[in-house]
This record gives C-alpha cells, sequence and structure tokens, in this order.
C-alpha cells in the first residue's frame, strides 16, 4: 500500500504554547475540512509550516512541537519569520495571488520575496525527500 503525501503551506492542526507544553488543536475550514477524509483514512503524512516561526518556538520544546505533530500525522518544515514575509506574505500574496485571480495591476515583483520564495520552496521540497 502507498502512503499519501499532502504538502501544503499550513498543516491542519493549530499549535498553542503554554506553561512548557504544546497543545496541538486541529484546525477548521478550508483545505484542513477538505482533506480530512483523505489524511485520516490510511497511511498518510501532512507536511506544511506549523504556524509557528522559529523566534517563536522555544527551542527546549522543539522535540514536544514534532512529537504533538506526528500525532496528527504531520510533520513542519520550519520557517523563521523573514522567510513567511517574503514566501508567505510577500512572493504568495503579493505576486502568485493577484496573477491566478486576474488582478495583474495588483501583482508586485520584489526579487527578494522571490529568492525567498525559492529558498522555501527548496525546504519544502527537502522535507518531502526526507520523508517519501
Amino acid at each position: 500500500m502507498s502512503k499519501t503525501i499532502i504538502i501544503s503551506n499550513r498543516l491542519p492542526v493549530q499549535l498553542e504554547i503554554g506553561n512548557g507544553s504544546i497543545n496541538a488543536i486541529p484546525s477548521v475550514g478550508g483545505l484542513a475540512t477538505g482533506m480530512k477524509s483523505v489524511h485520516s483514512g490510511g497511511d498518510s503524512l501532512w507536511i506544511g509550516w506549523s504556524g509557528l516561526t522559529d523566534e517563536e518556538i522555544p527551542k527546549e520544546l522543539t522535540d514536544k512541537i514534532d512529537k504533538a505533530l506526528a500525532e496528527h500525522g504531520s510533520s513542519k518544515v520550519s520557517l523563521n519569520e523573514e522567510e513567511v514575509n517574503g514566501f508567505y506574505f510577500g512572493f504568495s500574496n503579493r505576486t502568485i495571488w493577484p496573477l491566478f485571480h486576474y488582478f495583474l495591476e495588483y501583482a508586485e515583483f520584489e526579487l527578494d520575496s522571490w529568492l525567498t520564495y525559492k529558498s522555501v520552496n527548496q525546504k519544502f521540497a527537502d522535507a518531502i525527500l526526507e520523508k517519501a
């Protein structure tokens, strides 16, 4: 039997850090809801960004986060604040989204955002290869 690997910007769980512990709460709406039956229906792994930047995660909680995500069939791609800004808020939202929604006049092209976008995509590719 083959393994299903789902890749998206965000994981289907939201992480909360409190009192030295991690709480993983399933996300509702959007892609997480749409793919829930595929993800929970067999041998699957969901790879994506946890929603927390490297700067927000205390080093002593890294293993706990990985364990909490694994319990939900997920694995994180670590991103720092600069990467989130360039990849998601920059190139994805300011370039790709307007282009694919016929708002060409709003599309912005910033070389730094493009370079960050490529770099983050390589991180995702490396995470997929590691888990595949």
